[in-house]
Formats: C-alpha cells, structure tokens, sequence
C-alpha cells in the first residue's frame, strides 16, 4: 500500500540534504537584494559604517561588504543570473577573516549586526 506520509518525508528529507551542501540555488529578485543592502546601511546611525555592494569583473558573483573604521565585514555567495536576476547558495559571512556559513540574509544581517555593535556602534 502506498503511503504519503513516507514519501512526504524522503522528499523533505532530499530537500533539506541539498539545502544543506549547497546543491539547490535559490532565487532573489533585485528589489529584495536592494532591500537587504538597504537594512545593512540603516543598521547604524549615518557615518559609523559604509556598506558596498559591488559585481566581480566575470560578472557572476556579487559581493556586499560593510566597512566601520577598524573592522570589514563580507557577504559572499550571491551570483548573478544570466537571464536576469540573483541566486544564492552557500552564503558566507567573512567578518575580518573568519567566515561564518549562514543558512539565510536574516542571519547574515543578525551576526554582523552582532558584530559591530560589540565594536560599539550605536544604533
């Protein structure tokens, strides 16, 4: 007899492995990468921080950095769509040379927000 329940849970089970090392992209529009860049520049008051966001010279892969005065924090693992468009898979948080793999930009954006508020920026 068939059961939903089971294959229910092996298809969950595939999606969460391929989430998980990486395999499966997701996709983001510009407007909501915009938003997201925005949320990092309204984090902290005007002149604490400078946020970047910039596509590499092949033209695949966008990087968004935030500069304070001592301290760079690196968004990376967001590409560029031949057809139009951002995916992402694998994003990393490079905070001055430790990286951190996050699963989403809510925590991308919760661990450097962390970060330099233990620096002392004031929000």
């Amino acid at each position: 007899m068939y059961d939903k329940k089971a294959s229910a849970k092996k298809i969950s089970k595939i999606y969460i492995e391929s989430k998980l090392f990486g395999l499966m992209k997701d996709t983001i529009s510009n407007q909501d990468m915009s938003r997201i860049i925005d949320r990092l520049k309204w984090m902290f008051k005007k002149g604490q921080h400078k946020v970047l966001s910039h596509v590499d010279r092949t033209n695949t892969v966008k990087v968004i950095e935030v500069h304070s005065s001592n301290s760079v924090a690196k968004l990376e693992g967001v590409f560029v769509n031949p057809k139009g468009g951002l995916f992402y898979r694998n994003l990393v948080v490079d905070i001055d040379g430790t990286r951190a793999k996050v699963q989403n930009f809510d925590q991308a954006i919760s661990l450097i927000y962390k970060h330099f508020s233990d620096l002392g920026l004031r929000s």
